[in-house]
């Protein structure tokens, strides 16, 4: 065993679960357990306990090249038991379903941006009572969305617009270009996807404990091939208010993040005055690396965009946050592209330096300025 390299990797493996969206701490105890060979790189095996006490966990990290000691990423802990006489199967398990997940990330991420503007929310709720109409009718007098749709589709109530409007929690709808679909699903969101979700957002202190209590939720998806991204981002945040309004709900899952009620409907206010709705679409998080404050968007591609990363930094907190969402607020309204290589600034003496890269924090590449 190469002991330079598995120290690496330990202080890798240290780092990863110490992550706020992991442990949120270095674990009590962790020990190299071993090691093999997989896709032509070195893998190290570890078990850690979370807390002195506590149970042996398992975790991977790798793969390494013959005498490096950067990997290649693969570093990752379902937070399951060790078994010693199974944990080098069980490691080959992590390493396989973390590049799975990287890959199909990677494609996902392509897609996402090569096919800007199809956005997906969940809304999620303690109870509803389901009323197609009444949402009809917010979306028309709230906002003036009415359905274009010609054709109806066969078991669908149709009313004198034509919408698709039926009685067993769907709605279809038909807007400038765009298309609204939404369905009700009697049954929370599976494997803990929004709990992790919340977990994510600092701005929502009992956020996970307020999502653990959501029993329903609705799905709504809006799509339009030709409509600029900004449009259908624009049509997603008002169908989200309107169903708000009407059958409540205890937060907002955009892929990305849970953004609370209160917090959705408050930013959502922006349209009201012609602005975009920036922080209804765009998450900005925050976590903490050995070099400083880390900032990153989760959104942007939705519009178009790569993410933007800002990494190490030695502002303060909402100062970076205020940072990246000027940015962000810029490449939208603007539709600036920004390129490896260049700055940018909000003075004129201020020049960052970007750069373009594989992401740190997010999927695909990023955009990385130096702030």
């Amino acid at each position: 065993m190469d002991e330079r390299q598995m120290k690496a990797a330990l202080e890798n493996m240290t780092d990863w679960l110490s992550h706020p969206m992991e442990l949120g701490k270095a674990p009590a105890e962790i020990e190299c357990a071993g090691s093999f060979e997989a896709y032509e790189m070195t893998y190290y095996i570890f078990k850690y306990k979370k807390e002195s006490g506590g149970e042996w966990l398992i975790g991977v990290s790798g793969g390494y090249g013959d005498g490096e000691l950067e990997n290649c990423g693969h570093t990752f802990s379902e937070m399951e038991g060790f078994d010693e006489d199974d944990a080098e199967a069980q490691a080959r398990a992590l390493v396989d379903r973390v590049r799975d997940y990287i890959i199909k990330s990677a494609e996902d991420a392509e897609n996402r941006k090569e096919n800007p503007g199809t956005f997906v929310n969940y809304i999620l709720l303690n109870d509803i009572k389901w009323d197609a109409e009444a949402l009809r009718e917010e979306l028309k007098n709230a906002w003036g969305i009415e359905d274009e749709l010609d054709d109806v589709d066969e078991g669908c109530e149709d009313d004198d617009d034509g919408e698709d409007i039926n009685d067993d929690g769907t709605f279809v709808l038909s807007y400038g270009g765009a298309f609204i679909a939404i369905t009700l699903l009697e049954a929370p969101v599976p494997y803990g996807e929004v709990e992790a979700s919340a977990e994510r957002n600092f701005m929502w202190k009992d956020g996970v404990k307020q999502v653990k209590k959501h029993k329903k939720h609705l799905i709504i998806a809006v799509m339009g091939d030709e409509v600029d991204p900004r449009e259908t981002g624009e049509l997603m945040v008002k169908t989200v208010v309107s169903c708000l309004k009407l059958f409540g709900g205890i937060g907002v899952y955009t892929g990305d993040v849970v953004l609370s009620r209160d917090y959705y409907m408050d930013f959502a206010e922006m349209l009201d005055d012609g602005l975009f709705p920036l922080h209804n679409l765009v998450w900005i998080g925050l976590y903490r690396n050995e070099s400083g404050i880390c900032g990153y968007t989760g959104g942007m591609i939705n519009l178009g965009y790569d993410e933007i990363e800002v990494l190490g930094s030695s502002a303060e907190p909402m100062e970076l946050h205020e940072f990246i969402a000027s940015v962000a607020a810029y490449v939208i309204d603007g539709d600036v592209v920004l390129g490896d290589g260049e700055t940018i600034g909000f003075s004129e003496k201020q020049k960052l330096p970007i750069t373009v890269s594989p992401g740190e924090a997010v999927d695909g590449d990023s955009v990385k300025i130096e702030f």
